[in-house]
């Protein structure tokens, strides 16, 4: 259920104990997606000495020629899935 306040909308939401936890008491600046969002697809590059290193390549529908600059990462898991949230500037057009 939610409400509507001017062009805010309020959720009440419930995440088990462990997503709770990984939160670690920050509760500002959450953003909320859905896996079915996620309409860009993408491929890890293996590269080195025994193709130790991986790569996340950038979907070809978000390149641009400007050099993105990854600022930070999150990873959530779950019971079936590894979430990589990468963070770049908002300054940079990739769409």
């Amino acid at each position: 259920m939610s409400k509507s306040f001017g062009d805010k909308v309020i959720y009440n939401i419930l995440v088990n104990e462990q997503e709770s936890i990984s939160l670690k008491g920050r509760v500002k600046n959450i953003h909320i997606f859905s896996l079915e969002q996620c309409d860009a697809d993408s491929k890890i590059m293996a590269r080195g000495k025994g193709k130790s290193a991986k790569y996340f390549l950038i979907p070809i529908k978000l390149k641009s020629k400007k050099r993105l600059k990854i600022i930070s990462t999150q990873i959530v898991e779950t019971e079936t899935k590894a979430i990589f949230i990468y963070v770049c500037e908002k300054s940079i057009k990739i769409l």
